[in-house]
């Protein structure tokens, strides 16, 4: 069975906070507060000082060629077209005093929620549509299976076809949610005290699971059958079996760990202090079959 092994220490060359993580083009964009971007083209290996994206990053995603970063101050939409070294500010329908809190990549659009439950979609990161607004603000935003899934305030759960139109779902419980994932055609949402739900049915239906953890859970993500939430006090916990049981993993830091990537067989996680852990898969050997044919 696929396993994670040790968390190591990757140096950034900064102390200041990560949010979160993204991959594309071959290349890992960290991003921040105060217009910080890092960015890795070696799986994480090394980490150099990208361009400034201008706002106070919350959220980052990637697709078609381009990284678009979200948060707050100056427009809140930042994009890069050359791997995070330069970043152009953009502009919404939303008003600039709502941050934009996270961010997704599907359908050949991207996806992004704010404050007071203003969403929006665009093709290339530069021209935004506004969607069906929504009960409560949207903190995340994943994408599988033709769904996207928005998590946040006050249980907030809510599904969308096409990123634009927007129905609210239940599960039974009013935590505020700040993680979501997908991955083996199930949904995986954390938040606030370790809360975690599953879904297999795209968002329709959530049965809660107990995360063993009681600190606040960041963000997700899913790679070689392993998900792996991370949060607060150097929170990393995993699962191999769809978000059913999770184990506890030391990452042998108490910074907040606020974002993770899957890439190149390994997680990559950063959070503050210039925090970057990476783990690498244990993968057993395959066994060959002797085949004996008794004449």
């Amino acid at each position: 069975m696929t396993s994670l092994g040790k968390w190591i220490p990757v140096s950034s060359g900064t102390t200041m906070g990560f949010s979160r993580v993204s991959f594309g083009n071959n290349t890992l964009v960290a991003i921040g507060g105060y217009s910080l971007c890092f960015t890795s083209s070696d799986y994480g290996q090394s980490w150099n000082q990208g361009g400034s994206t201008g706002i106070w990053a919350r959220d980052i995603s990637f697709g078609n060629g381009t990284f678009v970063a979200v948060g707050t101050s100056g427009t809140n939409i930042s994009v890069s077209n050359d791997n995070g070294n330069t970043w152009s500010a953009t502009t919404s329908d939303v008003p600039t005093q709502y941050s934009i809190d996270g961010i997704t990549y599907g359908k050949n659009i991207f996806v992004a929620g704010t404050d007071y439950g203003y969403n929006i979609s665009s093709s290339n990161g530069n021209t935004w549509t506004q969607g069906t607004k929504v009960t409560n603000t949207i903190n995340r935003i994943s994408f599988g299976n033709d769904t996207f899934v928005g998590v946040g305030a006050s249980g907030g759960v809510y599904t969308s076809p096409d990123g634009k139109n927007w129905s609210e779902k239940n599960t039974g419980d009013s935590s505020g949610y700040t993680a979501i994932c997908w991955g083996n055609n199930t949904f995986v949402i954390g938040g606030d005290q370790g809360k975690i739900f599953t879904s297999v049915d795209n968002g329709e239906t959530w049965t809660p699971r107990s995360s063993r953890t009681s600190n606040n859970l960041l963000e997700g993500s899913f790679g070689n059958g392993i998900f792996v939430l991370v949060g607060d006090n150097g929170t990393i916990i995993t699962s191999q079996d769809n978000g059913v049981t999770w184990t506890t993993s030391s990452s042998d830091t108490s910074y907040v760990l606020s974002g993770v990537s899957y890439v190149n067989n390994k997680f990559i996680v950063v959070g503050d202090h210039g925090t970057i852990l990476q783990s690498t898969l244990y993968i057993p050997p395959s066994r060959g079959i002797n085949l004996f044919i008794q004449q």
